[in-house]
């Protein structure tokens, strides 16, 4: 186990995103779709699924605490400095009247 989540943390140094994302499909298991980019993030989660044509990248000094869920249908932008903590916080973009993305 402490072995996963030190692999998890090293995934966010490599250079190159399409390393990060074979590994994490074919050694965590995660279902991840075609086109998408994952930058200096840390995901360590029981489940993933990212879809098609996502970009996955943080602020500088940004953060997203344990316990908190995306359902994502649109854009979230989780701005420099900002953090996402507390438990059970939930996001969701789908079903909203908004069509511009949603920025925290």
């Amino acid at each position: 186990m402490k072995l996963n989540i030190i692999l998890l943390k090293l995934l966010k140094y490599l250079p190159f995103s399409f390393l990060k994302i074979v590994i994490l499909k074919n050694i965590f298991g995660y279902k991840i779709g075609e086109n998408v980019t994952i930058g200096k993030a840390y995901i360590n989660c029981k489940k993933v699924i990212i879809g098609d044509n996502v970009k996955i990248a943080n602020g500088n000094n940004s953060r997203v605490i344990n316990n908190h869920y995306f359902d994502v249908w649109n854009n979230i932008t989780i701005g420099n400095d900002s953090w996402i903590a507390g438990k059970n916080s939930e996001f969701w973009t789908h079903g909203s009247i908004h069509k511009k993305q949603v920025r925290i």
